[in-house]
């Protein structure tokens, strides 16, 4: 589901593996990859607009890659 409680809110304690989440800026983007790592057992892949498009492909190739260790996408609407 795309909704989220108000409790839930602000905790990324709850991804799994294969979610993808949505920022709007690069700053956040980070902050919010940092929480991840640090609260869960999951790498990230990030990928945003300013990201050189062989990078950006780079990134989505290894979260959408089973044998990578990384397991969930921070993203800007650029993808």
């Amino acid at each position: 589901s795309l909704a989220m409680s108000s409790t839930e809110k602000g905790s990324y304690a709850k991804v799994q593996p294969g979610d993808c989440v949505v920022a709007f800026s690069k700053p956040d983007i980070f902050a919010i990859k940092r929480e991840i790592e640090k609260s869960t057992p999951y790498k990230c892949c990030v990928i945003y607009g300013t990201l050189p498009p062989e990078i950006r492909a780079e990134q989505a190739r290894r979260f959408n890659d089973p044998n990578s260790d990384y397991e969930v996408l921070v993203a800007s609407d650029a993808i």
